[in-house]
């Protein structure tokens, strides 16, 4: 395998432990990666080594994302309440969900 193509495959590994995080189906796609690499090590296409190089930069990718990702912000101490927002919206609302609206806004004051 050439240098180039080396780079490629650490690369593609990376981005898919980047993007299988944020996957719905996560358990099923390690378990295809982990058949593939094992797959490709008892064909002896790859070797035992380069077997663990790869699956360490998937778990690599997998652990900086999640390491990096916020899963919570200043307001998720209210999630139980009702309460009223004021916020001014920052950017022009996007509809990227069926049925749901995003956008960023600046909370400027909440009443619980």
């Amino acid at each position: 395998m050439t240098k180039q193509a080396k780079i490629v495959l650490f690369a593609c590994l990376y981005i898919m432990g980047i993007v299988v995080t944020n996957a719905s189906n996560i358990v099923v796609i390690n378990i295809l990666l982990v058949s593939l690499l094992i797959l490709l090590n008892y064909k002896k296409l790859i070797t035992s080594r380069y077997t663990l190089v790869l699956a360490l930069i998937y778990i690599v990718g997998i652990s900086n994302t999640i390491a990096h990702t916020k899963t919570f912000d200043d307001l998720s101490s209210y999630t139980d309440n009702i309460v009223t927002v004021e916020a001014k919206v920052l950017n022009i609302p996007s509809n990227c969900m069926i049925n749901k609206t995003g956008f960023f806004a600046r909370v400027t004051s909440i009443q619980v």
